[in-house]
């Protein structure tokens, strides 16, 4: 963003409605990435679920091993 259209914002922002127009371009803005972030946010907690039960599996076949040969 240009500097000046930085400070025409910021002008923007500061008129006599200043926390109903911040609200309102803050949920503009969510509404807008929403879908984006929560595809985003889905797709690392599968990558981490994969992760751990990768390790889980790593981690479980030495015992599973052990407690057979007892």
């Amino acid at each position: 963003m240009a500097r000046g259209a930085a400070k025409a914002h910021l002008a923007i922002i500061r008129s006599p409605g200043d926390k109903i127009m911040k609200d309102e371009l803050w949920m503009r803005n969510w509404n807008e990435g929403h879908p984006q972030f929560s595809a985003d946010l889905h797709r690392g907690l599968m990558q981490l679920r994969t992760a751990f039960r990768r390790l889980g599996e790593w981690i479980a076949l030495p015992r599973a091993r052990r407690r057979s040969r007892v």
